[in-house]
């Protein structure tokens, strides 16, 4: 009797540890966030306002003033009038996910990356950004938003 018993809490400590609760996203929300931050990071270039949108343990990983002189390195603002989240990726297991916008301008597309934490109930915070002239790899083959 004590070994089925044992058996049993043994076989349900097993199946209990699989079950871990599915992260749930709100890709729309975590998209106007990512274009926000592209939007006040690259095109404003107010890195004060961005660095108040960061996740706070990201932030705190770095000072006001280093990330200043990062964002003041950028240089889109004159060249990028609208930012458009296109597409997302979630990543599996992890309250994050990586959103791709594009930045347009009369003659050039700019393509960024922005990852941002959280979840649809606690809602998102950026905590970084790439950029580049050319998209991402992968960004095709995300879920698209539109």
């Amino acid at each position: 009797m004590k070994r089925v018993l044992c058996a049993a809490l043994l076989a349900l400590l097993l199946m209990s540890a699989g079950c871990a609760p599915e992260i749930q996203h709100d890709p729309r929300a975590a998209a106007a966030v990512a274009e926000k931050y592209v939007q006040t990071v690259f095109v404003d270039q107010d890195a004060d306002a961005a660095f108040a949108m960061l996740d706070p343990d990201y932030a705190a990983e770095q000072s006001p003033e280093a990330f200043r002189q990062v964002v003041g390195m950028r240089d889109f603002g004159a060249r990028i009038g609208r930012v458009e989240a296109m597409a997302y990726d979630k990543v599996p297991g992890e309250p994050m996910m990586d959103v791709f916008v594009t930045g347009y301008s009369d003659d050039e597309e700019w393509y960024f990356r922005v990852r941002v934490v959280g979840t649809s109930s606690e809602g998102y915070r950026p905590t970084q950004a790439d950029a580049g002239s050319d998209p991402f790899p992968g960004a095709g083959i995300s879920t698209q938003l539109n």
